[in-house]
């Protein structure tokens, strides 16, 4: 069972923390836009991201997932290679992070648990 967590500071830090434990980590930031950390995937042109929330969910098997926004993602994307940024936490990092990895992504709509 995964715990939901919606922006708010002390979410940023459960989830940074969750990052530094190798935890599975789901963002739902809106319909369109899904983001994961899984430090079992490779990174790749594909990694990070997924078409759809509700497809990759389940399969993924997450266990915090992020709503509504993009706390701790900065952390993730750091870990996973794909963002260095000024190494700050805050709201504003997460989102300059984000939008650095889904530039580019290339969504796919299959699981995410075959690492593609």
């Amino acid at each position: 069972m995964s715990i939901t967590l919606y922006p708010s500071p002390s979410s940023r830090r459960i989830i940074e923390r969750a990052i530094a434990n190798g935890k599975l980590i789901l963002w739902i930031y809106d319909s369109a836009k899904t983001l994961y950390y899984n430090p079992a995937i490779t990174v790749g042109s594909t990694a990070g991201s997924m078409g759809t929330p509700s497809d990759g969910g389940a399969a993924f098997g997450p266990d915090y997932i992020v709503k509504a926004g993009t706390d701790g993602f900065a952390a993730a994307a750091r870990a996973a290679g794909l963002y260095t940024g000024s190494g700050l936490s805050s709201e504003y990092e997460d989102d300059a992070a984000a939008q650095t990895v889904w530039k580019n992504m290339i969504f796919v709509r299959r699981s995410v648990v075959s690492g593609s």
